[in-house]
């Protein structure tokens, strides 16, 4: 009988080892878990901060001051300076168009005479320098003096100095290519 009680008493031993494993378990269990949500908050913790510095200071996208100005720049072109082909393609039922090389000795004259005009008719300007005109220019001045009725008469006639022409209607009526005559049109004095 002794025997059967020392068995008895391993037994219950064993059984309560195995009752306090299994607590230890648990409680090694609930450690792990809170280790855990302890290590998601502080990373999380971490990416916001990361995420709130990159914003502020290298991409300054939402956290700008209200000091801050922003300017915009507007984008004025010269409605005045038109592209050869276009030189019978205006609005104005009459209105003048005055060719002249941008680039040479008195393109500044030609400019101020344009800017300076205060006639009734419009006038526009093309830039025979320009590439997109290069059609219309006879750099080496041999140049047609029968006026033309249509840009295409024009573009095989070509410019060799500054003329001023008057359109009315979409046809060519008049050209002037004289410096004097040039002037005299634009300053005010309208064509015949």
């Amino acid at each position: 009988m002794k025997k059967d009680i020392k068995d008895t008493k391993k037994t219950k031993e064993i059984k309560f080892e195995t009752k306090q494993l299994k607590n230890t378990t648990v409680d090694h269990d609930n450690s792990t878990i809170v280790t855990f949500i302890i290590a998601l908050v502080v990373i999380c913790i971490l990416v916001g901060g990361l995420y709130y510095v990159n914003a502020k200071y290298v991409t300054k996208d939402k956290y700008q001051d209200d000091t801050t100005t922003t300017t915009t720049t507007e984008v004025s072109y010269d409605a005045t300076i038109i592209l050869a082909d276009d030189a019978l393609k205006q609005s104005e039922k009459e209105y003048m168009v005055l060719f002249y090389d941008k680039s040479s000795d008195d393109a500044s004259y030609y400019s101020n005479l344009v800017s300076g005009y205060k006639g009734d008719s419009k006038i526009y300007s093309v830039d025979l320098s320009s590439k997109m005109n290069e059609a219309y220019y006879a750099k080496d001045g041999n140049v047609n003096e029968v006026m033309p009725e249509d840009m295409e008469g024009l573009k095989h006639s070509k410019i060799a100095s500054p003329t001023l022409i008057k359109v009315k209607k979409g046809k060519i009526v008049e050209m002037k290519s004289n410096k004097q005559d040039i002037y005299s049109a634009i300053d005010g004095i309208k064509f015949n």
